[in-house]
């Protein structure tokens, strides 16, 4: 029954959880990061549940992974950038939420895996989905990272969006954020 599979998903997500948080003899945190690997992804592609239950449990294990010494950030933010052969709107909308919640609690920096290059592949899936949401959110999270780091990587925005109409949107909101003014663009 479904009731049992929820069930059992909720409690792996928290043996996970618990499982990041062991220590070695001397307090020491464990490094996981090798060896949680493949779950990973797994509990990146929950944030795509359609149950809002799992979808929660999954980015808040996630939230708390990436705080922990023995998996951190990167490896989190590896997996939420890296795109399933299976692309929908869904899927990149969850991971741009969850992405954007992470830029708020974590340094934008390459070694916590949050800056525009490794983003981009999900960032130009949002921005060329055909969810109004899911664009925007991607422009929300463009402006934020352009705001970090200035306009270094504003050029492979705009060649990866499909859509004129998008691009003009782009830059519209980049400039409004100063970051393509700064880098003498319209």
């Amino acid at each position: 029954r479904g009731d049992k599979s929820l069930a059992v998903c909720l409690s792996a997500l928290k043996v996970l959880a618990g499982l990041a948080r062991r220590q070695d003899e001397q307090g020491r945190p464990l490094d996981l990061r090798a060896a949680l690997e493949p779950a990973l992804a797994l509990v990146v592609a929950k944030l795509a549940d359609v149950n809002s239950r799992v979808k929660d449990e999954a980015s808040r294990v996630l939230s708390e992974l990436a705080g922990l010494a023995s998996v951190g950030c990167l490896a989190v933010a590896t997996h939420v950038f890296r795109l399933p052969k299976q692309i929908t709107w869904k899927v990149v909308l969850s991971r741009l939420e969850f992405a954007q919640g992470l830029m708020g609690r974590m340094e934008l920096t390459a070694a916590n895996g949050l800056t525009l290059e490794t983003a981009l592949p999900v960032i130009l899936a949002g921005l060329n989905s055909t969810n109004a949401d899911t664009r925007t959110l991607a422009m929300e999270v463009v402006a934020r990272m352009q705001a970090s780091f200035g306009p270094r990587g504003y050029d492979a925005i705009i060649k990866g969006i499909e859509s004129e109409a998008t691009r003009k949107l782009v830059r519209d909101k980049l400039a409004g954020g100063g970051a393509a003014a700064a880098a003498g663009r319209p």
